[in-house]
């Protein structure tokens, strides 16, 4: 397999608040090249996304620039939804939040907490989250969210668009979108998503 180092496209090199959080290396780009599918697409660059303002900003320079992105948190897909040519974003590594809610019967949390992170908050509380995939060490909310996961013993009452209340969504336009706006004003004060 023969990988070349790419170039950005410099509308995304200024979205993007640190530009250490790019990586463009060969070795950076085979490493998200797979997730747990029998795909293999190294992307032409990997961002590391820092919040949902600039995944806002990185969403309007990848329009701008007509530059395909995918969207990675756990990388435990077997059908190849995070892996892809384009843009990588990685919502793992800055979306970790997990905020318990109502004594436990709702819970808030960021696209890159595992199932398991987020269950062993709602467990001091005697809940869970409605779906448990089998990856639930690994598999993120995002990811879970994303494919309307359910596991073996939710089906479809207890998926994960049933158990869903509210969430905050970033547009190609670069608009984020939160469907709970009070309660994201309660959690974040200073506006923060």
């Amino acid at each position: 397999m023969t990988v070349a180092r790419t170039e950005i496209a410099p509308e995304i090199v200024a979205a993007v608040a640190d530009v250490s959080r790019i990586r463009t290396r060969a070795i950076d780009r085979v490493a998200y090249a797979n997730d747990a599918s029998h795909y293999l697409l190294t992307p032409e660059a990997v961002v590391v996304a820092s919040d949902a303002a600039e995944v806002g900003a990185i969403l309007r320079a990848a329009t701008a620039s007509r530059t395909p992105v995918t969207f990675r948190s756990g990388g435990t897909s077997l059908s190849g939804q995070s892996a892809g040519s384009g843009l990588l974003v990685d919502v793992r590594q800055g979306f970790g939040r997990i905020d318990v809610l109502d004594g436990g019967r709702r819970v808030r949390s960021q696209p890159g907490a595992t199932v398991r992170q987020v269950n062993a908050r709602l467990a001091r509380h005697g809940h869970r989250l409605g779906p448990d995939p089998a990856s639930e060490a690994a598999c993120t909310i995002g990811g879970v969210v994303a494919n309307n996961s359910s596991g073996m013993a939710c089906g479809t009452a207890e998926n994960s668009y049933r158990t869903l209340e509210s969430l905050v969504v970033v547009l190609a336009s670069g608009t984020v979108v939160d469907t709970a706006p009070d309660l994201t004003r309660a959690l974040n004060p200073e506006g923060d998503a």
